[in-house]
């Protein structure tokens, strides 16, 4: 192992043994709280994880799941050695170091390398200018619990819900305040799931219907299957499908298909 890892490390671990059972609320401005965590309740018959995947925002990740978020303190431990100024001025230097060499030669090769070489330092320079150093990096900011995302993390489970045939789907949230921690509980009623009645093809050519009925077995989308929106897309004739309404029939190019509701 290098020496710069080792070092790196030994910083680790002494910031993680001197931090350890914190969550880094001390970063948190007045009226500001930490969320802390959040949970989903659903059906087992709902995909929890893809509902997780679609959290408008995440609590700081914790260390071995014990209420210590050595993230944090990494991201500030930089931010108090952060100047971008300093970058700022590394960059500019980069390039007028790199513009005084192109000026002072014709060879189109050294032009071409002096280019790249600019390029690759002022990539590395907009970086730190964006991002912060490399400690700010590693780690994240605190999570300040917002109550807008909240809205838009159900949103986004009723949007999935919908795709997924719940029509009718219901998610509602709890918001547990404890001191200056946030915890967010999720709860998802998707209710009868919409099933694929019939499907009437509109096909002229005889020929055509006759590929398409020796191939219905293998067809994505199946008479008495839930209705799911990612099946349609993968279906080139099926990419300019109207939304399906409550009674309404989903009407694509060249077919049309039945959803009810199941009983």
């Amino acid at each position: 192992m290098s020496t710069s890892k080792i070092k790196y490390l030994i910083i680790l671990l002494g910031l993680t043994v001197s931090l350890s059972g914190c969550l880094g609320t001390k970063h948190l401005k007045e009226n500001e709280k930490l969320l802390y965590r959040q949970r989903t309740h659903a059906p087992a018959h709902i995909d929890k994880e893809s509902l997780r995947n679609l959290y408008a925002q995440r609590p700081n990740r914790k260390f071995l799941g014990l209420p210590f978020s050595p993230l944090v303190y990494i991201y500030y431990f930089g931010e108090r050695r952060y100047d971008q100024e300093k970058f700022i001025r590394k960059k500019e230097a980069a390039e007028k170091k790199y513009d005084d060499k192109i000026s002072r030669t014709t060879s189109a090769k050294k032009i071409n390398s002096y280019q790249f070489k600019k390029q690759k330092k002022v990539d590395k320079y907009n970086d730190f200018i964006e991002n912060g150093n490399n400690w700010m990096q590693w780690g994240e900011p605190i999570a300040v619990f917002d109550s807008s995302q909240v809205t838009l993390t159900k949103e986004r489970f009723n949007e999935y819900l919908f795709a997924n045939g719940y029509f009718k789907s219901k998610v509602t949230d709890t918001v547990i305040v404890k001191e200056k921690q946030v915890s967010v509980v999720y709860r998802v009623y998707p209710g009868k799931p919409y099933l694929i009645d019939s499907i009437v093809y509109d096909v002229g050519d005889t020929a055509v219907m006759r590929i398409i009925n020796k191939n219905n077995a293998e067809s994505l989308v199946k008479k008495g299957d839930r209705f799911q929106q990612d099946k349609f897309t993968h279906i080139n004739d099926y990419q300019q499908c109207s939304t399906p309404g409550e009674q309404d029939p989903l009407v694509c190019d060249g077919h049309n298909i039945t959803i009810f509701d199941h009983e």
